[in-house]
């Protein structure tokens, strides 16, 4: 944008709006997890546009599973059924904005404030963006992988649940290769901590482009762990191995924090969530008021809030990292951010605000077909994550 235009917003209707489109594209640059948003079955976080705020329901298709016929037989006689799954998304809208000092002292500070509003507003809304996907993912996980000091991961009975089988984990629980192996097994063999069925997660198709310009797709799971669990896994014997023989990143470049790859998923390092404006990975002592002020705007009061000390440990507390495959994310976004410049106290003051309509929820499917046993079993699960949970130390 021109910095004379943006000076002249109010002859020149039209700078909001190119304005608002710039916005657009920075919000989409901060926020790390849209690099794996798209339209496709193969995305990580499916993207819907919408035009105003009515609930909607996404819907995945089941596999036919009947037996057809043979022969002579008449199709008719044995006729396949198609079953659905579907979960909910209330969208809401957001938004934020800033009022100016008195125009003319802030010209004699050289503060140029609708272009400097242009640069944090969308840092804002990106951020903001990134917090209610993060709790989205984290909240009332239904399949975790534990780690174990001894074995790698832990084994729990049939019947287990999360909180209990979080609370197993013990001082010195850290995560590990084989943490992480045994997640992914899980993720494509469709199996729960507890030994129950669950969905098997489809691994993301991954485009990237190499130094030499060659476009390149992978199959790939994606693991985003904080911090601590990253100085965990550096200090594992195999990881190190494995990274003397591994990629030098090339072939990742939309990840930033890229840290390795195992078993063809990618392994990405993100800060933990303390009291910062900037957001990362949960903790079991991440303040509870600030995860349900986010989450409870993703459930749109369909569902019950969970607290994150449910993945407290016996005598830790705990780091919660989460595989993720295709469809893990349900997001929905009106086209375009709304912007409005305005002229506040007797032309003194300028004031912009932005607004944005978002949708976002973890694919947790309901089963439409109650009278099928086999989908009664998926039904109310996530699909698509899988949490990682270690020893906070």
């Amino acid at each position: 944008m021109n910095i004379d235009r943006i000076k002249n917003w109010a002859a020149e209707p039209l700078v909001a709006v190119e304005i608002a489109k710039e916005i657009e594209r920075e919000y989409v640059k901060q926020n790390r997890f849209l690099a794996l948003a798209g339209t496709g079955n193969d995305r990580a976080i499916r993207l819907k546009t919408i035009k105003d705020l009515s609930p909607f329901r996404a819907r995945m298709r089941a596999a036919l599973r009947g037996k057809g016929v043979l022969g002579n037989t008449n199709i008719d006689t044995n006729l396949d059924k198609r079953n659905y799954f579907t979960t909910e998304i209330r969208p809401f809208e957001i938004g934020n904005g800033l009022v100016s000092n008195n125009l003319t002292y802030e010209k004699t500070q050289d503060i140029d404030f609708i272009k400097e509003c242009t640069e944090e507003l969308p840092e804002w809304l990106g951020r903001e963006t990134y917090k209610y996907i993060i709790t989205s993912l984290t909240h009332d996980l239904t399949n975790v992988c534990v780690a174990d000091a001894t074995n790698g991961f832990k084994k729990h009975n049939k019947g287990t649940s999360v909180e209990k089988a979080c609370k197993e984990c013990t001082k010195g629980d850290v995560l590990k290769v084989s943490t992480i192996r045994h997640a992914i097994k899980m993720a494509k063999n469709g199996d729960r901590f507890n030994g129950e069925p669950t969905f098997a997660i489809p691994p993301l198709a991954i485009r990237s482009t190499t130094k030499q310009g060659i476009e390149i797709t992978q199959e790939q799971y994606a693991l985003f762990i904080s911090s601590t669990q990253a100085e965990q896994l550096k200090a594992d014997s195999e990881w190190k191995e494995l990274q003397k023989k591994n990629i030098d990143g090339e072939l990742n470049p939309l990840f930033t924090g890229l840290i390795g790859v195992i078993d063809n998923c990618v392994v990405v390092e993100l800060p933990e969530w303390n009291l910062s404006v900037d957001g990362g990975i949960i903790t079991s002592d991440f303040s509870e008021s600030e995860f349900k002020h986010y989450v409870t705007r993703t459930l749109g009061g369909v569902k019950e809030f969970k607290s994150n000390a449910m993945y407290k440990g016996k005598d830790t507390e705990t780091c919660i990292g989460f595989l993720i495959g295709a469809g893990a994310l349900q997001y929905a976004a009106s086209n375009d951010t709304k912007i409005v410049i305005e002229r506040k106290d007797y032309d003194r003051k300028v004031g912009v605000a932005i607004t944005k309509l978002l949708g976002v929820a973890k694919s947790r499917f309901e089963n439409t077909n109650y009278e099928d046993d086999l989908m009664n079993a998926y039904n109310d699960l996530d699909y698509g994550v899988i949490g990682i949970i270690s020893s906070k130390e």
